[in-house]
C-alpha cells in the first residue's frame, strides 16, 4: 500500500565519476523535456555518455538519444533505447563535433558529456570487455528476472519478494543472505547487471542506497 517501484537501467559499470574526470576536460551538460537536441559540441579525446530520463509513466513513454555528426548530419549510432525512466553510461571513442538528438515524449532528461584520457577509456574497455566463464554466465542468468509489467509487490520478510504481473504469472525472489530492511522497504529499485542485458534485473536497491543480490528467480502464478 502506497509503496513504490522504479527500474534503473546501467550500460557500463557504476562508478564515482567525480573521481573518474579529476584531470580531465570539462565536461558539457545538457538537459530538456520531450523532444529535442542539444547544441553541438565538440570533443579530442574518448568521452563517457552519462545519461538520465525520468517520466511520469514508466513503461509508456519510449525515449532514444541519437548521436549524429555536426558536421554532416548523419547519424553516428544510437546512444539508447528505453522506456519510462532509466539511465546509463556509455563509452564514446570517436573525436570531432556531435549534436544529440532526443526523441523522448512526455519525459525529463539530462545529458552529460564526460570528456576521458586514452588510459581511462582503455581502463574501462578492459572491465567492460571482460567476459564470464559460461559456468558464471549459467549462474547469473538463473539468478536473473526478466522485465515484464509489474503489477505490484510484497515482501513479508527480508529473504523475499513476492512480484505479480498483470497477466496472472508472478515472481519468487529470494535473498541468502537476507536483505536487511527489506520487509519494511516503502520502494524498491530493480537493477541490471553490469555484464547482463538491460532487460533482465540481478538485484534490487532500497531507498538507503543498500543493494540486495538474488540469490534465486522463480516464477510463480496466482489466480484470482
Amino acid at each position: 500500500m502506497g509503496k513504490h517501484l522504479r527500474v534503473l537501467l546501467l550500460a557500463l559499470a557504476a562508478m564515482p565519476l567525480g573521481m573518474a574526470i579529476a584531470g580531465e576536460p570539462e565536461a558539457f551538460k545538457f538537459s530538456g523535456s520531450g523532444n529535442g537536441r542539444t547544441p553541438v559540441f565538440e570533443v579530442t579525446t574518448p568521452w563517457l555518455i552519462d545519461w538520465r530520463a525520468l517520466g511520469e509513466f514508466p513503461r509508456v513513454t519510449f525515449i532514444e538519444f541519437r548521436l549524429h555528426d555536426a558536421r554532416t548530419g548523419a547519424i553516428v549510432g544510437i546512444i539508447n533505447e528505453a522506456e519510462g525512466g532509466a539511465r546509463g553510461l556509455k563509452l564514446v571513442d570517436q573525436v570531432g563535433k556531435f549534436r544529440i538528438e532526443v526523441s523522448a515524449g512526455e519525459v525529463d532528461w539530462s545529458i552529460d558529456v564526460i570528456p576521458v584520457s586514452d588510459e581511462r577509456a582503455a581502463e574501462l574497455q578492459d572491465k567492460a570487455g571482460r567476459l564470464p566463464t559460461l559456468a558464471e554466465r549459467s549462474k547469473r542468468a538463473a539468478r536473473r528476472l526478466p522485465e515484464g509489467p509489474f503489477a505490484g509487490w510484497h515482501a513479508p520478510d527480508d529473504s523475499t519478494i513476492f512480484l505479480d504481473q498483470d497477466d496472472g504469472i508472478g515472481w519468487r525472489l529470494s535473498f541468502a543472505p537476507p536483505c536487511a530492511g527489506l520487509s519494511q522497504a516503502q520502494g524498491i529499485t530493480f537493477m541490471t547487471s553490469v555484464d547482463g542485458p538491460v532487460d533482465q534485473y540481478d538485484s534490487v536497491m532500497l531507498d538507503d542506497g543498500s543493494r540486495c543480490y538474488f540469490d534465486t528467480v522463480a516464477p510463480t502464478s496466482w489466480v484470482d
